[in-house]
């Protein structure tokens, strides 16, 4: 139970998905637990979040505990996390030195 990039958009909408697309290319995602219906993951940016996406029956649902998800529900690490989890299953997919970089810095491994 994979998901899908049209779940994805009509999941997350912009400005969040360009900059999601945007943290996903530079690999500052990390994928923890890749259980369907469950995924974790970590984002870094100006500090390490906390991601899920969890699939229902109907659609994706997600959390994240940075302060953006607080206020709408949605965020770009949400974003980078679902193409992360969508290259993932189409070729692969593994974080950037960057991120190892910065996760190294915010103590989140």
């Amino acid at each position: 139970m994979k998901i899908t990039q049209e779940e994805l958009y009509s999941f997350i909408t912009e400005p969040y998905l360009s900059r999601g697309k945007a943290y996903f290319k530079k690999g500052l995602v990390e994928l923890i637990s890749i259980e369907p219906p469950l995924f974790k993951a970590w984002a870094i940016g100006t500090r390490a979040y906390k991601v899920s996406l969890r699939r229902t029956e109907k659609k994706i649902e997600g959390y994240c505990t940075c302060p953006a998800f607080e206020k709408s529900q949605a965020c770009k690490h949400i974003a980078a996390m679902g193409f992360a989890i969508i290259k993932y299953y189409e070729d692969g997919y593994a974080p950037s030195h960057e991120y190892f970089e910065k996760a190294a810095f915010f103590r989140c491994r």
